[in-house]
């Protein structure tokens, strides 16, 4: 199943982004970086909600700053 990744140049805003997303409620989980993408801090968010924009928006309206997004199959 393909599911949205989003990776954060620092641990902090990985952090931040778990901490934002358990406030509102959306899904996803903290993860480890996937072999697949040699970029960021080593942690990486996992969600089953893959539209891109919503999350874009949503990221810029809560300020945290992410360094990719993409789709895996894992």
């Amino acid at each position: 199943m393909k599911q949205l990744i989003i990776t954060f140049s620092t641990t902090n805003m990985a952090l931040f982004m778990e901490k934002v997303c358990k406030e509102e409620k959306k899904e996803g989980r903290l993860i480890p970086l996937p072999k697949e993408i040699s970029a960021g801090c080593g942690l990486a968010w996992m969600t089953k909600e893959k539209n891109q924009e919503e999350w874009k928006e949503f990221l810029s309206n809560h300020a945290v700053s992410f360094a990719e997004m993409v789709e895996l199959e894992i």
